[in-house]
C-alpha cells in the first residue's frame, strides 16, 4: 500500500510538472507575439511600399509573391500565438456596444479580393429585425468569421458563398445570433467533422499540402465561441459543400431598438427580380420581403414573358444580371415596358 501511494504521489508531481512546463512555454510564445510580428509586419508593409513605385513586370511578379509569402507567413504565425494565448489563458473578452452589420460587412471587405480572384462572390443577409446596437466582442467575431469566411475561399473552386446572421426564436433578451458560412466547396466527410475543430488536425494530410495552415484555426475558432458563451458546429455532405456556424448570446445595448422600416411604403410593392444567380437573387427577395414588399425571383427573359404575360398586376422590376446579348436587353425593356413595369 505504501509503494503504491508513492507511485501515485510521483505519478501527480510528474504530471504537475508536466503542465507547469506546457504553462511555461504557452506563455513565452504569448510574449513573444509582439517581437514576431512588428519586424514581419515590416517586411510586408515595405513590400506594399515597393509596389507602388515603378518597377519593371519581372520586379512586381518577385515583391508579390515576397507580399504573399509573407502574409502567409504571418497568419501561421497569427494562429500560433493565438493558440498560445489562448491555452496560457491570457485571451480577454470585451463587452462593448457594436453593429453586427458592420462587423460582418468589415471582414467581408477585407477578403472581397481574395474571393474575386477565385471568381468567388461573398454574399451577406443579416436579418432586419437585428438591433442595430447590441453588446459583445467585435474584435473577436470578426476574427471568427474571417476565420471561417477564409477557409470557404480556400477550398472552394467557384460559385458563391453566403454569409448570414439570423436571431434565434424567441427573440428575448439576450438576443441569440446565429452566424453561418455556407460554401460549395469539396465538403467534409462525417467522420471527419468531429475531430476538425481539434488542434493541429485537418480533414486529412494531402489538406495541408494543398492548402496550407496549421491546423489551429478552427480551434481557435471554438475556443473564442466558447469564451462569448456560445456554440460551434459544421453541416456539411463529401463533395456538396459546408456550412460552418456558431451561435452567440448578445444582448441588447442601452437604448437600442430593431431596425425600423416603413412596411406600409413596401407593403403594395410586388417586385420581380431578374438574376440567373439564385442566391444572389433570394438575398434580395429576403430583405423586400422582410421591408412587406412581396418579391418573385426569375431566372430567365422566357420566364420573365411568362409571368408578366400571366398576370396583371403592377411589378417593379429589378434586373440582376450581366447581358451578354443586346437583344436580351431589348426584350426586358419591351417588355417592361408593355406590361407596364417600372
Amino acid at each position: 500500500i505504501d509503494s503504491l501511494q508513492a507511485t501515485k504521489k510521483d505519478l501527480i508531481r510528474a504530471r504537475e510538472q508536466a503542465e507547469h512546463g506546457a504553462r511555461l512555454k504557452a506563455e513565452f510564445l504569448a510574449n513573444m507575439s509582439h517581437e514576431i510580428r512588428t519586424p514581419l509586419n515590416g517586411v510586408i508593409g515595405m513590400t506594399e511600399l515597393l509596389l507602388e513605385t515603378e518597377l519593371s513586370t519581372d520586379q512586381q511578379r518577385f515583391a508579390r509573391t515576397v507580399q504573399d509569402s509573407g502574409t502567409g507567413l504571418l497568419h501561421i504565425i497569427n494562429d500560433i500565438l493565438d493558440f498560445s494565448k489562448l491555452e496560457a489563458g491570457r485571451f480577454e473578452i470585451e463587452r462593448i456596444d457594436f453593429s453586427v452589420t458592420n462587423t460582418v460587412e468589415d471582414q467581408v471587405s477585407l477578403l472581397s479580393r481574395r474571393a474575386a480572384d477565385r471568381a468567388l462572390t461573398i454574399l451577406t443577409f443579416i436579418d432586419p429585425r437585428i438591433p442595430a446596437r447590441l453588446v459583445g466582442d467585435p474584435g473577436r467575431i470578426g476574427q471568427v468569421l474571417l476565420n471561417l469566411v477564409g477557409n470557404a475561399i480556400k477550398f472552394s473552386r467557384a460559385g458563391t458563398i453566403m454569409v448570414r446572421v439570423d436571431p434565434q426564436e424567441p427573440m428575448h433578451d439576450p438576443l441569440h445570433l446565429r452566424f453561418s458560412i455556407k460554401d460549395q466547396g469539396i465538403g467534409i466527410a462525417p467522420e471527419v467533422q468531429q475531430r476538425l475543430f481539434t488542434p493541429f488536425t485537418q480533414a486529412d494530410g494531402s489538406t495541408a499540402r494543398r492548402f496550407g495552415g496549421t491546423g489551429l484555426g478552427l480551434s481557435i475558432c471554438k475556443r473564442l465561441v466558447e469564451m462569448m458563451g456560445g456554440t460551434i458546429g459544421i453541416d456539411s455532405k463529401l463533395g456538396d459543400g459546408a456550412t460552418f456556424w456558431f451561435t452567440l448570446p448578445c444582448p441588447r445595448a442601452t437604448g437600442a431598438a430593431a431596425i425600423q422600416h416603413h412596411t406600409a411604403a413596401w407593403g403594395h410593392l410586388h417586385v420581380l427580380i431578374l438574376s440567373p444567380n439564385a442566391e444572389a437573387s433570394d438575398i434580395v427577395a429576403l430583405y423586400l420581403q422582410s421591408w412587406g414588399a412581396k418579391a418573385t425571383c426569375i431566372r430567365t427573359v422566357a420566364e420573365l414573358a411568362t409571368t408578366l404575360a400571366g398576370s396583371q398586376l403592377p411589378y417593379l422590376l429589378e434586373v440582376w444580371k450581366r447581358w451578354t446579348s443586346v437583344v436580351e436587353q431589348e426584350q426586358v425593356v419591351l417588355l417592361a415596358a408593355r406590361q407596364g413595369c417600372r
